[in-house]
Parts: C-alpha cells; sequence; structure tokens
C-alpha cells in the first residue's frame, strides 16, 4: 500500500524504526491495543446500535481504517504479529477465547438494561446495571486495561 503510493515516505519511515525507540514503542503499543480490537467483536457490540444508514455508513468506515491500520503496520513492521511475536499472539488468544463469554454477557446485559429503563423497571435496571458493572470489571481485569 504505501509502498506503491509513497516509497519514499516508506523509507523514511522504516529508518525511523530502525533509529527511533519511540517509534518503535508507539508501534508496538498501536499493534498491542489493535490486536484486542476484533473484527467479530465489533460486530458483536455494533448489534446494540440502531440499524439505520447513518449507522452502518459509520459502523463500515470503522471497519475500513481497521483494516487500513492493521495493512499498514505490518509493512511498515515487516509481517504480521503473529509472526513477529507468537508468544504474545497466543497468551492474547487464549484470554480473547475466554473474554468472548463475557462480551457476549455484557452486550445482552446491555441490552436487557436498555429494555428495562424504557419499561421504567427501576428494580429490573438497577441490578441488571450492577450485573453489567460486575462484567465490565471482568472484561478490564481480563484485558488487562481499564477496558
Amino acid at each position: 500500500m504505501l509502498k506503491q503510493s509513497d516509497p519514499r515516505a516508506l523509507s523514511q519511515i522504516l529508518e525511523l524504526r530502525r533509529s527511533s525507540p519511540f517509534l518503535r514503542f508507539v508501534l508496538t503499543n498501536a499493534e498491542t491495543n489493535l490486536s484486542s480490537a476484533e473484527r467479530g467483536l465489533m460486530e458483536l457490540y455494533s448489534s446494540l446500535c440502531p440499524n439505520t444508514e447513518p449507522v452502518l455508513i459509520v459502523f463500515r468506515r470503522i471497519l475500513e481504517e481497521f483494516d487500513l491500520t492493521q495493512m499498514i503496520l505490518n509493512e511498515i513492521l515487516g509481517s504480521d504479529l503473529a509472526t513477529r511475536r507468537p508468544r504474545f499472539t497466543m497468551t492474547h488468544q487464549i484470554r480473547a477465547d475466554a473474554l468472548h463469554v463475557l462480551h457476549a454477557q455484557q452486550v445482552q446485559l446491555l441490552k436487557d438494561w436498555r429494555a428495562a429503563l424504557n419499561a421504567e423497571d427501576t428494580k429490573s435496571a438497577n441490578q441488571l446495571f450492577a450485573n453489567l458493572s460486575v462484567c465490565i470489571n471482568a472484561i478490564a481485569s481480563g484485558l488487562r486495561t481499564t477496558g
């Protein structure tokens, strides 16, 4: 991609990647965080949004940018994450597999909580909110971030 559109810029970025610890740090962090943003999870959470054309346009754009960012990082870093960091990939996948259940539970809790709020069922909404808070904290702990 960048190789064809601006080979000189790619060459400069590759040189900076080799010479700048700061740039390597930024690229590695970007890649690590991007690996937590899974396409399937994006689609799962997008089910919480209204199925309208403006929402679909924005979501498609997010997916395009997600794919483009992964492509550019792979180009700059020389290969994909799994090839360069197999141990990280393995431990991340083990954690991600376990978290998928929690993500599905969180989406359902959000749907139920919203329904309780719309029905003005305060008691159910409060209980669902408490469960939702626990789920959010469990996911954040599993991701080892603030979520």
